[in-house]
């Protein structure tokens, strides 16, 4: 039962972790595309609002941020089923330390 309900939990987890990544991951996108591509000053033909070293800071934290978020997600919505089962099996047949046999 206690298996069955964490497997359960995880599932749930799982679902909102894809989600907001995927919703963190097209707005951002769609931020850093918008400040890289600059389509104000490109039209009215300016040089850029927003130097290349934050362009290029803004990309190298983007990616940094997306790898961290898809680990969080990983290590914690997908976790071996299997072997939390063993693990339980191991913990149900332990003998107790009270008794002597």
């Amino acid at each position: 039962m206690a298996i069955s309900e964490d497997i359960a939990g995880k599932a749930a987890i799982r679902k909102r972790f894809s989600t907001f990544y995927i919703w963190f991951l097209t707005c951002v996108t769609m931020l850093i595309f918008y400040i890289i591509i600059d389509p104000i000053n490109m039209l009215s033909k300016q040089s850029s609002f927003y130097s290349d070293t934050l362009k290029i800071a803004l990309v190298g934290t983007f990616f940094a941020t997306l790898l961290s978020a898809f680990m969080a997600m990983v290590k914690y919505g997908f976790t071996a089923e299997k072997q939390m089962i063993e693990l339980f099996d191991l913990i149900g047949n332990e003998p107790s330390k009270g008794k002597e046999e």
